[in-house]
C-alpha cells in the first residue's frame, strides 16, 4: 500500500462500500419503523376507542370492577400487540440470513448409500471430463482423459488459465463428485468415500499455508500420528534440502516458525515452500499431487529436490509446472490449452511433434539448459 501509494484509492473504495451498506441498513430501518409505527397507531386507535366504550359503559353500569377489567384487557392487548410487532420485525431481519444458512448446511448432504472405502489407490482414470464452475457460461475443462498407474510420474504443463489447477482439484475430490467421470480402482468417484480417497493422497497447492507452529508440526501435520517420528522427519527434511537450516534453529524440529508468537523464527519464501513440500512428502500416500511446488526455489535446489523425488520415489506423482526442465523428468507430459489436453508424451516425443510443447520449449530455451536441468 505504501509503495504503490494506494491508500487514497482503497479509502475511496471502502467509503463507497460503507455508504452502500449504510443505505441498505437505512432502508431496512425505514421499513421496520413504518411497520412499528403502523402497529403503534393501531394500538393508539384501539386504546382510544376502548376508552370511549368504557366511559359510556361506566356511565350505564356504575360498576368499578368492569372498568378495572376492561383497562387491564386493553393493557394486555397492547402489550401482546407490541410483542407481535417486535417479533415480526426481528423475524424479517433474521430471514435475510436464513436462505444463505440453509444453502450452506445442505452443501454436503449425508448420503445414505454405502460408499466404497479406498484402502490403497492402485489406479486413477479420468474419462472425458468436462467441468464448469457454477454461474459460468463456459467450460473450464473439456474432454480430459488420462490414467495413472502405480509409480507413474505425470507432468501437466500449460499457460495460466488452461485448467491445470482445476483438474487436480477435481481429482482430489474437492469439487462435487456427482457427475465427474473419474474412476478410482475402477470405481466411479461418486461411489467412493472421499475421505478414504483423500487419505491416500498428498497434495501441495501453489498457495500453500505457512503455519505459525513448530517445524515438527508444520511438516508432521499431514500425518499427525507420525509427528514424533524423528527419523522420518529427518529423512523428509533431507530430501527437500532443509535439514541444514533446521539444525541451525535453536530447538531444531521443535523450533517455532513465523513471527506471530514470541520466540518465532522467520523463514524465507523458498524455505517456507520447502517446508510445505516436506509436508506433502511426509504423508503416507499412494499419489502425490504437486502444484508448482518449486516456484519460490532457486534453480539448483529445484533440480536437486525434484530429481530426487521423481527418480527415487516409488509413489505415483502428478506435478503441475511451468518449467520444462522439471517436466522433462516425468514419464508422461500432458500439455493443456484452453481446458483441453492438446498433446501428450515424453519430452523428446513432444519436441518431435513441433506443436504446442515445442513452442513452449523454444520460448524458454534462453532460460533453460535442459542438459543440466537448471536456469542459465
Amino acid at each position: 500500500i505504501i509503495l504503490f501509494n494506494a491508500f487514497n484509492f482503497l479509502e475511496l473504495n471502502w467509503k463507497k462500500q460503507f455508504l452502500l451498506l449504510a443505505e441498505k441498513k437505512l432502508n431496512f430501518i425505514k421499513t421496520k419503523s413504518k411497520t412499528l409505527f403502523s402497529a403503534e397507531l393501531i394500538i393508539l386507535l384501539t386504546f382510544t376507542l376502548s376508552g370511549l366504550v368504557i366511559i359510556i359503559d361506566f356511565k350505564n353500569s356504575n360498576m368499578a370492577a368492569d372498568l378495572v377489567a376492561t383497562i387491564q384487557s386493553i393493557q394486555l392487548f397492547q402489550t401482546n400487540l407490541n410483542n407481535i410487532a417486535k417479533s415480526y420485525s426481528d423475524f424479517k431481519g433474521t430471514l435475510i440470513f436464513i436462505e444463505d444458512y440453509m444453502k450452506f448446511i445442505h452443501i454436503n448432504p449425508r448420503n445414505e448409500v454405502k460408499l466404497n472405502k479406498i484402502e490403497k489407490l492402485h489406479r486413477l482414470e479420468v474419462k472425458n471430463l468436462w467441468f464448469r464452475y457454477p454461474h459460468n457460461n463456459f467450460d473450464t475443462l473439456k474432454g480430459i482423459s488420462f490414467n495413472i498407474n502405480p509409480g507413474k510420474k505425470i507432468a501437466i504443463v500449460g499457460e495460466n488459465g488452461s485448467g491445470k489447477t482445476t483438474l487436480i482439484k477435481c481429482i482430489a475430490g474437492l469439487y462435487s463428485k456427482e457427475n465427474l467421470p473419474i474412476f478410482i480402482n475402477g470405481i466411479p468417484i461418486k461411489e467412493v468415500d472421499i475421505e478414504s480417497l483423500q487419505d491416500r493422497m498428498s497434495v501441495l497447492f501453489q498457495d500453500f499455508i505457512s503455519y505459525e507452529l513448530t517445524v515438527r508440526e508444520n511438516i508432521g501435520i499431514s500425518s499427525s500420528s507420525n509427528m514424533d517420528d524423528n527419523i522420518r522427519l529427518q529423512n523428509v527434511a533431507e530430501k527437500v534440502n532443509l535439514l541444514e537450516i533446521i539444525n541451525k534453529l535453536p530447538n531444531r524440529f521443535d523450533s517455532l516458525l513465523g513471527r506471530y508468537f514470541e520466540g518465532g523464527n522467520e523463514l524465507s519464501g523458498g524455505q517456507w515452500q520447502k517446508i510445505a513440500l516436506g509436508r506433502a512428502l511426509f504423508r503416507e500416500s499412494d499419489l502425490i499431487i504437486l502444484d508448482e511446488p518449486t516456484a519460490a526455489l532457486d534453480p539448483v535446489s529445484e533440480k536437486e529436490i525434484l530429481e530426487d523425488i521423481l527418480n527415487e520415489c516409488d509413489k505415483s506423482i502428478i506435478i503441475v509446472t511451468h518449467r520444462l526442465g522439471v517436466a522433462s523428468l516425468a514419464d508422461e507430459i500432458l500439455v493443456m490449452k484452453d481446458g483441453q489436453i492438446v498433446e501428450s508424451g515424453t519430452h523428446n516425443e513432444l519436441l518431435s511433434l513441433n506443436g504446442e510443447y515445442k513452442k513452449m520449449y523454444e520460448s524458454q530455451s534462453h532460460w533453460y539448459n535442459l542438459q543440466k536441468g537448471v536456469l542459465i
